[in-house]
């Protein structure tokens, strides 16, 4: 019980924390958010070549068949 309620109040505090801008927060926040977001771009543009290239090894397997 105690653990959910230190929980429940460090949750509230980074609330308060980004409300009202406390530490630079926001600007952190939004560092943050756009490293996550190169990150996922990243990972994106690795699907889509790794599926590309299962595709094109799929369509050569079949060429030769």
């Amino acid at each position: 019980m105690n653990k959910l309620l230190l929980l429940i109040v460090l949750i509230g505090l980074g609330a308060l924390t980004l409300m009202f801008d406390w530490f630079g927060s926001r600007d952190w926040l939004e560092e943050k958010t756009g490293q996550a977001q190169s990150v996922l771009d990243q990972v994106q543009q690795t699907g889509d070549e790794l599926k590309d290239s299962i595709k094109t090894l799929k369509n050569l397997k079949e060429g030769n068949e």
